[in-house]
């Protein structure tokens, strides 16, 4: 606003795009989504440089501003300090790890409905009481609460496979950034992701993880054709991968 009152003004705007809020899943409404797109589309025209964390995000940035347009990797800055967050994994079964948001376009509830896998969740939002009676009823469900990064990244390095399968219909989760796909490269782990959501052509591209369709039986096939010879040499290769990233 300053600097459409006085185009004088000596200071430069430098625009860092981490989401485009207007796709979120959630309740704002069709009105307010245009009203927010519209004025981010004139920061945009008033920035010096537009920051984007990923290549699939330059849909969302009007063709004549991609020239001013950088990518800065939405990767991790790893802790300084480690911190041991032990869990009884399985044994006998895959060990998948979901956290983060607990939102409904996150494949939470397609992961709840798998029987012959050991799950692990962290996080809040608007699922976690769910996941929390599911973790009272069924023992390969187990909730450990919203934890910070360090404890985040102890319990991901001690599971077989992080969890990313997002629901595509939604415009936010078909040009996805997840930190936790940075996260997954800088401890040297597989991911599953779904189809159309952008991310599915990264894996594809370095041979990282798997590739499921957004529903139940897909995921099911997907995880029963999943063997420990595999998920240690895709996870060599998240590891390979991830000075290029970091």
């Amino acid at each position: 606003l300053a600097k459409l009152i006085n185009p004088k003004l000596k200071y430069k705007i430098i625009y860092d795009i981490a989401d485009f809020v207007e796709t979120f899943h959630s309740p704002i409404p069709i009105f307010v989504r245009k009203i927010i797109k519209s004025i981010s589309e004139k920061i945009m025209k008033s920035a010096e440089i537009i920051i984007i964390p990923d290549q699939n995000r330059f849909r969302n940035i009007p063709k004549a501003l991609h020239e001013k347009t950088i990518i800065i990797n939405n990767s991790i800055d790893p802790p300084k300090e480690k911190v041991e967050y032990p869990i009884e994994k399985s044994f006998n079964l895959l060990n998948v790890f979901y956290y983060g948001a607990l939102s409904r376009d996150r494949g939470i509830e397609l992961l709840l409905q798998q029987q012959d896998i050991c799950i692990w969740f962290a996080g809040k939002g608007e699922l976690q009481e769910d996941i929390i009676k599911a973790a009272e009823i069924n023992s390969n469900i187990n909730y450990l609460g919203y934890l910070s990064l360090p404890e985040i990244l102890s319990v991901a390095s001690q599971i077989d496979i992080i969890y990313m399968v997002y629901d595509p219909a939604y415009q936010h989760n078909q040009i996805a950034s997840p930190n936790k796909l940075y996260e997954a490269l800088y401890l040297g782990k597989p991911c599953i992701v779904s189809e159309n959501t952008s991310i599915d052509l990264f894996l594809d591209k370095y041979d990282i993880g798997y590739v499921t369709k957004f529903d139940v039986l897909s995921l099911k096939q997907t995880f029963s054709g999943i063997n420990q010879i595999e998920l240690l040499e895709k996870g060599k290769n998240a590891e390979l991968i991830y000075p290029q990233f970091s």
